[in-house]
């Protein structure tokens, strides 16, 4: 039979729509941890991973307190994508520098060799002019620093290697070259005149000065009679030519 309301034959019948236990609960409020962590996982990616490390906490911490109080707090999506954004994006950043940083690396000590390539060089010219004003005659080769001074004011920054900076003089003298001049030198364009040599090398001396190895992977530096600077690959540094 049909019901209708207020009608005296359907007293005591249930109402229409009929009602189930009351008002509807408030919504359940995010976690802003939950939330948090969802935004730094995002913006590691753009810290170099740094950012996922923060993240990452606040993703299990938040999942820690939703759990606690389920009917009053919500987000526990955010918390999970919060904590697998932040681990994607820390690997990727140390990913990442594991590429950038060998990259960086490698730059810098390719503008340092070529830093030190253009201050051996001016060590070059400087004795040139030397030999210029004293008559055909190289520096001698136990004080060819002093020599060249007058020249060079700035001399024991010259000097220095720039991957070596502080350490103080980098270059020694061809001590074979001592009392000669430039015109009796057979192959000035391959006798060796300054070398690389390891920190408290002498003034002057020879191949076994050199150290064991160069400072960079290009080589030892080394100037010869006629000025030009070059690196020499450490498996030919037996080949450089010593005698005038």
């Amino acid at each position: 039979m049909t019901q209708f309301p207020n009608d005296p034959n359907t007293a005591g019948a249930p109402t229409w729509p009929p009602q189930f236990g009351g008002p509807l609960p408030p919504p359940l409020r995010n976690s802003k941890l939950a939330i948090a962590s969802f935004v730094l996982g995002i913006l590691s990616f753009c810290s170099g991973g740094l950012l996922g490390l923060i993240g990452l906490p606040l993703g299990i911490a938040a999942l820690v307190s939703i759990g606690k109080r389920p009917t009053q707090m919500g987000g526990k999506g955010f918390a999970i994508a919060g904590i697998s954004v932040s681990v994607c994006g820390f690997f990727f950043g140390c990913f990442s520098m594991g590429l950038f940083l060998p990259a960086l690396a490698k730059a810098r000590q390719s503008a340092q060799a070529t830093k030190a390539s253009a201050t051996l060089t001016m060590l070059g010219h400087y004795h040139s002019v030397y030999v210029a004003d004293h008559d055909g005659a190289l520096p001698p080769t136990n004080d060819w620093i002093n020599a060249i001074s007058s020249y060079a004011p700035n001399i024991n920054d010259l000097a220095e290697s720039p991957m070596a900076a502080g350490d103080g003089r980098a270059y020694a003298m061809n001590a074979k070259l001592n009392g000669l001049k430039f015109a009796q030198v057979r192959r000035p364009e391959r006798t060796v005149m300054l070398f690389e040599i390891p920190q408290g090398g002498p003034m002057s001396g020879g191949p076994d000065d050199m150290g064991p190895r160069p400072r960079t992977q290009k080589g030892y530096l080394v100037c010869y009679v006629d000025g030009h600077v070059e690196f020499v690959p450490a498996s030919q540094a037996s080949q450089l030519a010593w005698d005038p």
